[in-house]
Protein backbone atom coordinates (compact mmCIF):
# COMPACT_ATOMS: atom_id res chain seq x y z
CA UNK A 1 0.00 0.00 0.00
CA UNK A 2 1.34 3.09 -1.13
CA UNK A 3 0.20 6.74 1.01
CA UNK A 4 -3.46 7.83 1.83
CA UNK A 5 -3.19 3.52 1.83
CA UNK A 6 -3.82 3.70 -1.92
CA UNK A 7 -2.35 0.48 -3.87
CA UNK A 8 0.88 1.33 -5.82
CA UNK A 9 -1.09 -0.08 -8.81
CA UNK A 10 -3.44 3.08 -9.08
CA UNK A 11 -0.69 5.64 -8.86
CA UNK A 12 0.47 7.52 -12.09
CA UNK A 13 4.20 6.15 -12.17
CA UNK A 14 6.95 8.87 -12.77
CA UNK A 15 10.03 7.77 -15.12
CA UNK A 16 13.39 8.42 -13.73
CA UNK A 17 16.04 7.12 -11.28
CA UNK A 18 13.82 6.78 -8.84
CA UNK A 19 11.18 4.31 -8.37
CA UNK A 20 7.81 7.14 -7.81
CA UNK A 21 4.46 7.46 -7.89
CA UNK A 22 2.21 9.89 -7.77
CA UNK A 23 -1.61 9.51 -6.18
CA UNK A 24 -3.61 13.11 -5.33
CA UNK A 25 -2.29 14.63 -2.30
CA UNK A 26 0.31 11.90 -2.30
CA UNK A 27 3.66 10.49 -3.72
CA UNK A 28 6.22 8.29 -2.48
CA UNK A 29 10.31 7.85 -4.48
CA UNK A 30 12.26 4.78 -3.51
CA UNK A 31 15.70 4.28 -4.69
CA UNK A 32 18.99 2.56 -3.46
CA UNK A 33 20.98 4.29 -0.76
CA UNK A 34 24.54 3.82 0.26
CA UNK A 35 26.63 6.31 2.28
CA UNK A 36 29.03 4.29 3.76
CA UNK A 37 31.94 6.21 4.43
CA UNK A 38 29.63 9.52 3.93
CA UNK A 39 31.15 12.00 7.18
CA UNK A 40 27.36 12.79 7.69
CA UNK A 41 26.39 12.20 11.08
CA UNK A 42 23.77 9.77 9.85
CA UNK A 43 24.07 5.86 10.78
CA UNK A 44 25.48 3.95 7.63
CA UNK A 45 23.30 2.27 5.50
CA UNK A 46 23.11 0.27 2.47
CA UNK A 47 20.08 -0.49 1.58
CA UNK A 48 16.78 1.34 0.10
CA UNK A 49 16.15 4.93 0.64
CA UNK A 50 12.31 6.18 0.59
CA UNK A 51 10.56 9.77 0.95
CA UNK A 52 6.83 9.59 1.75
CA UNK A 53 5.28 13.47 0.62
CA UNK A 54 1.58 14.03 1.61
CA UNK A 55 -0.37 17.23 1.47
CA UNK A 56 -3.74 18.16 2.26
CA UNK A 57 -3.74 21.26 -0.37
CA UNK A 58 -4.86 22.10 -2.66
CA UNK A 59 -8.08 20.00 -2.46
CA UNK A 60 -8.59 19.46 -6.25
CA UNK A 61 -7.11 16.07 -7.15
CA UNK A 62 -5.68 17.00 -10.11
CA UNK A 63 -3.68 20.21 -8.74
CA UNK A 64 -2.67 17.98 -5.77
CA UNK A 65 -1.35 15.58 -8.13
CA UNK A 66 0.07 18.41 -10.31
CA UNK A 67 2.05 19.48 -7.02
CA UNK A 68 3.81 16.41 -5.50
CA UNK A 69 4.94 15.43 -8.86
CA UNK A 70 6.91 18.93 -8.65
CA UNK A 71 8.18 17.97 -5.41
CA UNK A 72 8.60 14.83 -4.84
CA UNK A 73 12.27 14.21 -7.28
CA UNK A 74 13.28 17.61 -5.31
CA UNK A 75 12.61 16.74 -2.44
CA UNK A 76 14.48 13.17 -2.73
CA UNK A 77 17.26 14.65 -4.18
CA UNK A 78 17.72 17.27 -1.05
CA UNK A 79 17.32 14.25 1.54
CA UNK A 80 19.73 11.94 -0.22
CA UNK A 81 22.40 14.93 -0.81
CA UNK A 82 21.86 15.65 3.63
CA UNK A 83 22.29 11.56 4.21
CA UNK A 84 25.24 11.20 1.56
CA UNK A 85 23.63 8.67 -0.54
CA UNK A 86 25.78 7.43 -3.75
Amino acid sequence: MGPHEYEMSDGEEIPGEYETVVWPHAAVARGTCDNTGAETGYQENVGTHAITLETLFPEDDEESAALVRELITPLVEADRARIGCR
